[in-house]
C-alpha cells in the first residue's frame, strides 16, 4: 500500500489542510473534523485505494483504512501541521476511540 498516495488524495477529497479544524486516529479510522463539510467528496474518498469505508457521526468525517491506521496517519503528519504550533495547519492526537 502506498500510503503517501493515499493520504495525498484523503486530504485533497476533505477539502485539503485548510479545511481540516483537526484530525485524530482510532484503531482503524481517521477521523477528521472540518471546517465545512460540504467541501468533502465522500464518493471521492470511498473510491480512493486503500479507504474501506467513509462513515459521517457525531460531527466528525471518519475514513476507515483499517488496522494500518498508524502508517496512515505517519504519512498525513509528513504533508500537514499535525500537532504544530505554525497557525492554519490541523491539530491532532492519536488515542483511542
Amino acid at each position: 500500500m502506498r500510503y503517501d498516495e493515499m493520504t495525498q488524495s484523503v486530504l485533497e477529497h476533505v477539502g485539503g489542510e485548510v479545511n481540516v479544524a483537526s484530525v485524530v486516529h482510532c484503531a482503524t479510522r481517521l477521523r477528521f473534523r472540518l471546517n465545512d463539510e460540504s467541501k468533502a467528496d465522500t464518493a471521492a474518498l470511498e473510491a480512493t485505494a486503500g479507504v474501506i469505508a467513509v462513515v459521517t457521526s457525531g460531527g466528525q468525517l471518519q475514513v476507515v483504512v483499517g488496522n494500518d491506521v498508524p502508517q496512515a496517519y505517519a504519512e498525513l503528519g509528513k504533508i500537514m501541521n499535525l500537532g504544530g504550533d505554525q497557525g492554519a495547519g490541523a491539530r491532532a492526537v492519536a488515542g483511542a476511540c
